[in-house]
């Protein structure tokens, strides 16, 4: 089983404790990467603050600011929402 561990380039960590599935269940080598685009100027404060915000459905390991700041929302052994695939995060 692969071990995975956290981008030491995050400048804040504030981790999501439910959006997420699969916690620690990957058996397979990362493949792929999913990029997803949030369309509009913000900082990374404010990206995750959005990623809490009950009114947001979705959910990313990394997210990375205007400002170049990177936070992170949730630990890599984990699967975010991000595209709902298994397969694809």
């Amino acid at each position: 089983m692969s071990k995975f561990t956290n981008s030491p380039l995050v400048t804040s960590t504030r981790i999501h404790p439910t959006k997420k599935n699969g916690s620690g269940n990957f058996t397979r080598r990362i493949k792929k990467i999913t990029i997803h685009h949030a369309a509009g100027v913000i900082n990374s404060n404010n990206l995750l603050a959005w990623g809490f915000n009950p009114a947001c459905g979705g959910s990313w390991n990394y997210g990375i600011g205007n400002c170049g700041a990177i936070h992170q929302m949730i630990d890599e052994k984990d699967r975010a929402w991000t595209s709902s695939s298994p397969v694809n995060d």
